[in-house]
């Protein structure tokens, strides 16, 4: 496996900012799950969502203990904002980024702390997908286009 990548522990979570420097030191020291927001006291899934430039139908559908997107949040409640997303051998950031739409300034939005170009297999990359811009492996898209504007136009003709 090698040895522990030294931005690891760091890079992969983002902390709110508390409302106390204790608070804000005990949350850092405390082991966090990447692609994870620490909530502080002026939080909300919109307000995560801004902040990482994703929608906030993606930060509440990846918490599943959230029950209403205006309710629940609480300080100190982790939660994600995008997916995990494990490299594997011959997979790069920007590979992965471009399956997923994900523009270089996004990604880099997504992944706070970490240096995209030298990420390797083993490392975790956070994703929040762009859907209309999605390719599968054979890099065909995810979402019909066409079929998506026929259905725009309809809803206009009603």
């Amino acid at each position: 496996d090698g040895p522990a990548r030294a931005d690891a522990p760091i890079a992969a979570c983002t902390a709110g900012y508390l409302d106390s420097v204790i608070e804000q030191i005990e949350a850092l020291s405390a082991p966090c799950e990447p692609c994870t927001h620490l909530l502080s006291h002026q939080d909300s899934l919109y307000a995560v969502a801004e902040r990482y430039q994703v929608d906030w139908v993606t930060v509440w559908s990846l918490n599943s203990g959230l029950v209403h997107p205006d309710k629940g949040t609480q300080p100190g409640l982790s939660i994600f904002y995008a997916h995990p997303f494990l490299l594997r051998e011959g997979e790069t950031a920007a590979i992965v980024l471009a399956r997923f739409g994900i523009a270089d300034e996004q990604g880099q939005r997504l992944n706070p702390g970490k240096v995209l170009n030298n990420m390797a297999a083993g490392d975790i990359l956070c994703v929040a997908p762009v859907w209309r811009a999605v390719v599968d492996r054979m890099g065909e898209p995810l979402c019909n286009l066409e079929f998506a504007k026929l259905s725009e136009e309809d809803d206009e003709g009603r």
